[in-house]
């Protein structure tokens, strides 16, 4: 009788490591399934919290029709560029400006958190973030002097400056 208690003592103890060895095996596939689904939402916002396409271009439209000439530039904003923009004429192409830059700081600050993915983002967005980020630095530059704080815009210039970086250490393309 003693044996036979022995054996099921046995046997139960073999029984509790294969449901530990299962329910092991168990956590590890839920781990796997919980990092897909964060790689997947991250990967999903790069692409999805960035603007409309079609409201994106009317601005970049706008702002092209405007002193600034958004697209059609390829340089940083001149003194006597800046000096137009600045002017009380043009405060409706400050404002359309602002609200631009404004999207593009909200962008970079979910890739800068991690909220967004920054391979996704880099390779869908990094010309457009980076471009009109050095075209307009002057007047970035000017509105952080006139508000007297350097945080306007730093998640632009904290991404930019990653991204040119990475560039330069390892061109992956």
């Amino acid at each position: 009788m003693n044996d036979f208690f022995q054996a099921l003592t046995g046997i139960g103890a073999i029984g509790t490591a294969i449901a530990a060895w299962v329910a092991f095996g168990q956590l590890k596939q839920m781990k796997i399934s919980l990092d897909d689904t964060r790689n997947w939402n991250k990967l999903s916002t790069a692409f999805n919290l960035f603007p409309n396409t079609h409201e994106f271009n009317e601005i970049e439209q706008q702002l092209n029709k405007s002193c600034i000439k958004l697209i059609d530039r390829n340089s940083p904003l001149t003194q006597a560029e800046l000096d137009e923009l600045l002017s009380p004429e043009q405060s409706d192409t400050r404002i359309l400006l602002k609200n631009y830059l404004n999207e593009l700081e909200s962008y970079c600050t979910a890739v800068n958190m991690g909220v967004a993915d920054e391979g996704a983002a880099k390779r869908k967005y990094s010309h457009k973030i980076e471009r009109h980020f050095i075209e307009m630095k002057p007047y970035i530059d000017n509105m952080r002097a006139v508000h007297n704080t350097k945080g306007l815009f730093v998640e632009i210039e904290i991404l930019v400056n990653k991204w040119q970086c990475k560039q330069e250490q390892d061109p992956s393309y």
